[in-house]
């Protein structure tokens, strides 16, 4: 367990929003990073991958011992012109569309 802790509570060294952040404040902090706030970012995403990892009940999440991992092409339709990047999908709908690779309980 991270930090010898034998909990499912979040860590508290870990960052934790009281209110949501918006695209502005998301947009702003994005533009400040450097190489090095980057880096420790990575590296308390992969301490976070972990963490979850061992929490999470094996049986969900791994079939003949192996981790399960899985790509998607995930749509969403929507509906108005404020939609950027929408485009008409293969059922002629207007729709968002994303790619996702997962592996075990988490979307890498």
């Amino acid at each position: 367990m991270p930090n010898g802790s034998t909990t499912n509570r979040w860590p508290a060294r870990w960052p934790a929003w009281k209110n949501s952040p918006t695209r502005r404040n998301w947009a702003n902090g994005l533009r400040k990073q450097s190489e090095v706030s980057i880096a420790a970012l990575w590296s308390l995403v992969k301490e976070l991958v972990q963490w979850v990892i061992q929490r999470a009940d094996a049986a969900r999440w791994t079939y003949a011992d192996r981790a399960e991992v899985f790509f998607d092409d995930t749509q969403i339709e929507v509906f108005g012109p404020s939609f950027e990047g929408a485009r008409i999908n293969y059922e002629n709908n207007l729709a968002l569309s994303w790619q996702t690779l997962w592996f075990g309980p988490l979307t890498v």
